[in-house]
């Protein structure tokens, strides 16, 4: 037996449905009685649009109702996402680094390889990519960049898929690029009455633009969210400028994104780790280091834990003498199976 595979995008098919020959505009009806007469055929539906998508294939007024399966494709875990910057560069990544663009990227495939590429791209003077570098990426990238790219192209190409698209809808997303708004709070500042306003959201809504939680309307997409606060819209030639422009809301920007209370424990950590000076403490010497940083390797040959996987150190502190530092910020004493992670982890730190 064979088995063939034929593949169409959301768009095609909504920009095919326009021809009269499909049973009078008819499409899906048109593909339903061909495919309904054939054997050992799959079918590929594939769309960005996933609203769009499940109107066209599992609405219900569509022939192929309780014939499909449906495969959501969604970001990537941490785990996942780590794995993924390690294929994007060689060079080590300090912890605050890597945790920092997981955030900002929210595990989305397309900004990780983005942020990850440009940030190693910045480091090529430096041993290792810092949160500075990941900062530096992020900037470059959204205002003349690979970012600035694909947000424009998912802003217009979401656009042209409504009906009536205008300058209006532009204002809505501009306004929600400022943050979470209700219909009547959106009816006030943009003028418009309620009813008008909320057909416009529902077509936002429909090509995945916005969301919905708790009454509050909201751009879907931080990334997209950020560029039409300060990218989209913007008559500045000067590209630094545009840099600075962003610079100056980005770190507001930055400290909205969520962080883990061990993250921000072990930065702090770090930081008193930074001042120790050769000082005394009682009749301890402590030691005085040039560089602190937390680090994240891949160990491909599983020298710490047997197998290939992600190496984390709390903080690699560099001086006279080098040391390597662990934290435990939970009340939980450390036993004899931590201090023989920690040698695996030194011995594979130091190769």
């Amino acid at each position: 037996r064979t088995l063939s595979v034929s593949a169409t995008k959301d768009q095609e098919i909504v920009d095919l449905n326009k021809y009269k020959g499909f049973k009078n505009g008819n499409l899906l009806g048109f593909l339903e009685d061909i495919i309904s007469r054939q054997k050992h055929t799959w079918y590929l539906f594939t769309g960005s649009a996933v609203r769009l998508m499940e109107d066209i294939l599992a609405g219900p007024a569509s022939p192929f109702l309780g014939r499909i399966i449906e495969f959501h494709v969604k970001p990537f875990n941490k785990e996942d996402t780590i794995q993924l910057i390690y294929k994007c560069t060689e060079k080590p990544i300090t912890s605050e680094a890597l945790n920092f663009l997981f955030t900002l990227s929210k595990g989305h495939p397309f900004y990780t390889v983005i942020l990850a590429g440009a940030a190693s791209g910045n480091a090529s003077d430096f041993n290792i990519i810092s949160k500075q570098h990941i900062e530096e990426a992020f900037i470059s990238e959204l205002s003349a960049g690979a970012l600035d790219i694909h947000c424009n192209y998912l802003f217009e190409t979401s656009l042209s898929r409504l009906k009536g698209r205008g300058t209006f809808m532009m204002e809505i997303l501009r306004e929600l690029s400022s943050g979470r708004a209700t219909l009547t709070e959106l009816s006030k500042r943009l003028g418009r009455q309620t009813g008008y306003l909320s057909t416009h959201l529902h077509n936002l809504y429909n090509v995945d633009l916005i969301n919905k939680d708790k009454k509050a309307y909201y751009i879907t997409d931080s990334i997209l969210t950020f560029w039409l606060k300060n990218i989209y819209g913007n008559e500045e030639t000067n590209l630094q400028h545009v840099k600075e422009r962003i610079q100056e809301n980005y770190k507001e920007y930055f400290a909205s994104l969520s962080s883990e209370a061990g993250i921000l424990f072990e930065s702090y950590l770090r930081e008193m780790l930074n001042k120790f000076d050769g000082q005394y403490y009682q009749e301890i010497q402590l030691p005085k280091f040039d560089d602190v940083q937390g680090i994240n390797m891949f160990d491909s040959n599983g020298i710490v834990f047997g197998r290939p996987s992600n190496i984390e150190v709390d903080a690699l502190c560099r001086g006279i003498k080098n040391w390597l530092f662990e934290f435990k910020y939970r009340k939980k004493s450390v036993g004899k199976k931590d201090i023989e992670l920690l040698k695996r982890k030194r011995d594979f730190v130091e190769n």
